[in-house]
């Protein structure tokens, strides 16, 4: 039986703009100063673009539900299909607990600051999360794509903008001075240092996740040009949001 396709361009968009973009990112781009403006730019020229063209070939190529598993098994057989999801699962083991963490304390700010260091309440808050987010997503797609589209405009681009609004009064309505100092010097990092090298990993790690959406590649309407459509505007709107980083 086929399965129904639900999927548009704008629903793989934002579920791009979710598993990618984070504001988190930007107070440890700031530590950083002029030089992060590089090394953003190095981590889009050899990792973000050769990632989504790598995605864009193989999505289009075999537009069927499971992704890096499919790819690695039409490639390497079976054994190195499983072995290929099972990494990618188990990262997700790591990943997801430390940012239902980071959300969890982000939320405690909102209330009172002294939560975000009592484990009772991140404990409580990151459980009741988890269940809620997985009760929306066994319910099936027509209603988890919303959660995800929700995170996308509410969690990300809407507050990314009025970052970017703020910033921009900031400097130019209040008159304020931009903390970082931008010369030619300061804006090429040192390579040499141990510091940047991690930060660098860092930023590579930051814009990971196109890989994601075509897992459901079979629930995505007409995949073939979607994905393709989909990562061109994705490699347009993300990108954008990292520049936040200028303005720290």
């Amino acid at each position: 039986m086929e399965k129904q396709r639900i999927l548009k361009v704008h629903d793989i968009v934002l579920m791009n703009v979710v598993a990618i973009i984070g504001l988190r990112w930007l107070p440890l781009a700031a530590k950083y100063g002029a030089s992060s403006v590089m090394l953003w730019i190095l981590a889009s020229v050899l990792f973000f673009i050769p990632q989504g063209l790598a995605v864009a070939e193989l999505s289009t190529g075999w537009p069927y539900e499971g992704g890096l598993y499919v790819w690695a098994k039409e490639a390497f057989g079976d054994k190195y299909g499983f072995l290929t999801s099972w990494s990618y699962w188990l990262t997700n083991v790591v990943y997801y607990p430390s940012m239902l963490i980071y959300i969890a304390s982000t939320a405690a700010y909102m209330v009172n600051p002294k939560l975000a260091d009592n484990d009772r309440f991140v404990s409580i808050f990151i459980f009741v999360l988890f269940w809620i987010i997985t009760l929306v997503n066994v319910n099936g797609l027509s209603l988890s794509k919303w959660l995800s589209n929700a995170g996308g405009l509410f969690g990300t681009i809407i507050p990314g903008i009025l970052l970017i609004g703020f910033s921009i009064y900031w400097v130019t309505g209040l008159h304020q001075k931009i903390q970082a100092t931008y010369t030619v010097s300061s804006l090429f990092p040192n390579l040499s240092s141990l510091s940047n090298i991690v930060f660098f990993s860092s930023m590579i790690f930051a814009y990971a996740g196109l890989e994601l959406a075509p897992t459901l590649a079979e629930r995505t309407e007409n995949p073939e040009k979607a994905f393709p459509r989909a990562i061109l505007m994705s490699a347009m709107i993300i990108p954008a949001f990292t520049s936040l980083a200028l303005f720290q």
